[in-house]
Order: C-alpha cells, then sequence, then structure tokens
C-alpha cells in the first residue's frame, strides 16, 4: 500500500463506520441491514470469521475506508467490519441461531470484542483500487482475506470504472439477482463467458445499448431463461464442456429458449454490429466458424419464399418452392407445474399413524405452487424434516443436530442398503450442503435462508425442481 495516498486513523466507532452498499460480495444492498443479510448469505464463512476475531482480535491487515459526511465507508474490510458489529449488537443478528451463535462467543471471548478500530482513509479511488485488487490471496478457511472469484473481482472492476474480462457476463448475473434470482460469489461466470457472444446473449433475450444490457422481449420469459440457466449450472447439468464449442454453445441456448416456450420465437439479430461475431465480454472474437456456420442449431423459422405469379409459373417443372420448417410443439417441463406432486399423490407409503405428516401433505397438495412458491417450500422443508426423522428412528441412526447431516447420514445408509443408487446418493449429498457443495441452489440451507433472509426468495421452478430431484430420498425414507 503506497501510505501517501492514506491517512491513519485510529479509535473509529464501529457505529461511524458503514457497509459499502456497492461491494461486490453485497452487490446491490438497499440499507445496512440488507447488507448485513447479504453478507450473511455466505454464514458459514462468517462465522468462522466472528469466532476467529472473538478469539484472537483483529488481524494486523488495516481496514480500508472512505470519508463520507461525518461517517466512513468500508471499501475493503466489509467481512470483518459485519463480523464486529454483530459481535458487539445481538440484537442485528437476524435470526436466533446466529444470535445464540454470537451470545456463546461474547461470553467467551468479550475482551477481544472490540467497540473501536483503526482504519486507513483515502478519497484517492485510484489508490483504493489499487490497494483492494492486490489483496484476497488466501481464505485460511474464511479467517483470513477470502479470494474474490472472477464474478466478484469482475463487479470490482466495473464499479471502479476499469475494463473488465468477464463485462457481460457479469451483467448477466446482475441483473438476474436484480430480478430475484440467487446467483452465488461464487458462480462461474468463466463458462458464461465462453458463449455469450451478442448473437447468443440476444437469443437469451437482451440488447446491448450503451455497453449495457437491456431485455429486448418480455421481462418474464428473459426472468425465466436466466433462471433455467444457473440452475442448470448450479445442479451440474450444464458445465464449461457443454458450452465450449460455438455448435455446443448454440445447442444450449436452443435448449434453454424451447424450455423457456420461445420455439421459433427467435429475434432476427442485425447482420453486422459493433460487436458482431465477438464474445460480448471481452471484443475478442471466439468463433472461428463463418457465420453461415454459427447458429446450427437456431430456433428461428426459416422464411418462405414468396413468389409472385410470373415468377412461380418460370420456376423449373423439377425445381422445389422451398417451404418452412415446421415448428416443434415445446414439450411440458416437468418443473412448470401448478402443484407440487403434480396430479397424483406423492407416492409415499406413510403409515396413518403419521398424522402430522399426512396433514402436511395434505396441504400441500392444496396449494399451487406458482401462487404460493415461498410456503410450498416451507411445508416441503418440514416434509423433508420427518421423513429423514422417521428413516433415522427406524435404523438407529444418530442425530447430529443438523438437518443437512442427518439427511446425508441416512442417504449414506439407503445406499449402502439399496435403496438409492449412486446417482441418486450424488443428488442428496448436494442437496444437503454438507460436501462443501456451495454452489447449488438446491440445499438445505436455501431452505433454511427463505425463511429467515429477505434475499432468498424462491420461484416455483425451483421449488418443483428441488422436489423431483429429493423425492427418491423421501421416497426411500417411508419404504420398509
Amino acid at each position: 500500500m503506497s501510505r501517501k495516498n492514506f491517512r491513519a486513523i485510529a479509535n473509529v466507532s464501529i457505529s461511524d463506520i458503514l457497509l459499502d452498499t456497492r461491494n461486490p460480495r453485497i452487490r446491490d444492498g438497499s440499507d445496512q441491514a440488507d447488507c448485513i443479510a447479504r453478507i450473511l448469505r455466505k454464514e458459514d464463512h462468517l462465522k468462522i470469521l466472528m469466532e476467529d476475531i472473538a478469539k484472537n482480535g483483529l488481524t494486523t491487515a488495516p481496514i480500508l475506508v472512505k470519508p463520507q459526511e461525518n461517517k466512513f465507508v468500508v471499501m475493503d474490510g466489509n467481512r470483518r467490519i459485519t463480523a464486529l458489529k454483530l459481535l458487539n449488537d445481538i440484537n442485528i443478528c437476524p435470526t436466533n441461531n446466529l444470535r445464540d451463535f454470537v451470545k456463546s462467543l461474547k461470553e467467551k471471548h468479550s475482551e477481544n470484542i472490540v467497540k473501536l478500530v483503526d482504519v486507513m482513509s483515502s478519497t484517492n479511488d485510484d489508490a483504493i483500487a489499487q490497494e483492494i485488487l492486490s489483496r484476497h490471496d488466501g481464505e485460511q478457511g474464511g479467517a483470513g482475506q477470502v479470494n474474490w472469484s472472477a464474478y466478484l473481482r469482475t463487479i470490482f472492476l466495473m464499479n471502479n470504472g476499469h475494463s473488465a474480462e468477464y463485462k457481460r457476463s457479469a451483467q448477466y448475473a446482475m441483473w438476474s439477482e436484480n430480478q430475484g434470482i440467487w446467483v452465488d460469489d461464487d458462480f462461474p461466470i468463466t463458462a458464461l463467458n465462453r458463449f455469450f457472444t451478442q448473437e447468443n446473449l440476444n437469443e437469451l433475450g437482451f440488447s446491448i445499448e450503451k455497453d449495457e444490457l437491456s431485455p429486448n422481449t418480455s421481462a418474464d420469459k428473459v426472468k425465466q431463461m436466466a433462471q433455467l440457466l444457473f440452475n442448470d449450472f448450479y445442479t451440474k447439468s450444464a458445465t464449461t464442456d457443454t458450452v465450449r464449442t460455438p455448435g455446443q454453445a448454440s445447442k444450449y441456448v436452443t435448449s434453454i429458449r424451447l424450455r423457456a416456450g420461445l420455439l421459433g420465437c427467435t429475434k432476427d439479430i442485425p447482420p453486422s454490429t459493433t460487436e458482431n461475431n465477438a464474445t460480448a465480454s471481452s471484443g475478442t472474437t471466439n468463433n472461428s466458424q463463418p457465420a453461415s456456420q454459427q447458429n446450427t442449431a437456431s430456433i428461428s423459422v426459416a422464411s418462405t419464399t414468396s413468389s409472385s405469379p410470373s415468377t412461380t409459373s418460370a420456376a423449373a417443372p423439377n425445381q422445389q418452392t422451398p417451404t418452412a420448417r415446421p415448428v416443434a410443439t415445446p414439450v411440458a417441463n416437468s418443473w412448470d407445474r401448478k402443484r407440487l406432486f403434480g396430479t397424483k399423490a406423492p407416492q409415499l407409503p406413510i403409515p396413518s399413524s403419521e398424522t402430522k405428516t399426512t396433514d402436511l401433505i395434505a396441504e400441500i397438495r392444496k396449494l399451487d405452487v406458482k401462487d404460493n412458491p415461498i410456503a410450498v417450500a416451507m411445508l416441503l422443508r418440514g416434509l423433508i424434516e420427518l421423513s429423514d426423522k422417521s428413516y433415522r428412528t427406524k435404523n438407529n441412526l444418530t442425530d447430529s443436530g443438523k438437518l443437512g447431516k442427518n439427511i446425508t447420514a441416512s442417504a449414506n445408509h439407503m445406499h449402502t442398503n439399496n435403496k438409492l443408487n449412486a446417482s441418486e446418493l450424488d443428488v442428496v449429498t448436494r442437496f444437503s450442503g454438507v460436501a462443501n457443495v456451495n454452489d447449488n441452489l438446491l440445499h438445505v440451507e436455501s431452505l433454511q435462508k427463505i425463511m429467515h433472509r429477505e434475499t432468498h426468495n424462491p420461484n416455483y421452478q425451483l421449488v418443483n425442481t428441488l422436489w423431483d430431484n429429493v423425492a427418491p430420498f423421501v421416497r426411500a425414507c417411508w419404504r420398509n
């Protein structure tokens, strides 16, 4: 750090330090409470940091701030300041579990929980940016400064007026987050960058206007396609290999449009633009194929050649008049349904004595998941917990005290006893969130946070997909 651009200020009150609403980990915080909620999307990491601060005090790495009226805004150190704010004021903890955790730390290590901190302050934006970019090179399990992912680094660069290699991918992710779609800090935007050409972005519902992404079709359809895309990458049904070549990318984008019910609705793409045939993120070409070969999987409908009577009569006898390709009827998607269990019963052999579980299922079946996604998600969490508890009781499995760990243990027991196959076990393990799988929308922690976090709002497609993934586990819980 070039100290000539920074001024050391000692003993600044935590209450006079504000979290940065545009920090890459926060992205678009509406107020200070929302900033804390957004940082708590990585609650396990923050707990590790809080425990380390409570035991050992702050690290020697200075917190960087920028003056703002009579307070300071954190430029680097938002996680540390959040940890200290929570440690100092148990009332701002958003959940009972977190309050209990903080209370325990304060009882054991109150002497290390400071109310005043030393900061390095600067009004030089370039110097601040340079210093921040040089940091974040070691996590230490969560206690140290956490490495920025490509997504977070790109957001920082964009916010500070720097060029960014993955700009279009980050813009797409940020637009999606603003629409209520959850995007993890570690989401691999580099994979999106492989196929975010202007043509593919157009197919996904976006034009580029004044260097920003702007929806060019129904906002609901654009959001639906974005949800499908992120869910595919979270659940590993799509990976970098899925979109490695232009042809593969085109096929994948076509599949997104098909699942969103947009087959045959492709907008005409201008033949020439400033970013034609280039990756929309960096301006560098990633398509080596000629334009005529680049979108072989396009779902555009070929136009019928219109001819005047004279033209038609002049055609050679053996020449066939061009005809339009037939438009396929979109296949109904499993996740696009009004009832969680579909029109049939959930096929769970639940004993009549399990009245709470049967009542819970009856309530789920009454609800339209499209209109009540949060309520159905909460009821589904209850069904999963009761099912797992029943299985553990029947098989004398230990209660770990954490639902995710219990589910994983039960699933492993099922697999050993041929009640779950390897593929089903893998899905359940991901759902449980135990196997360090933090890149998955469909896990227990997501269900837990729907109740307690304003930032976690499921849509009906996600809830339906969740049930489709976890149903084999729930059914296995009740089979003899």
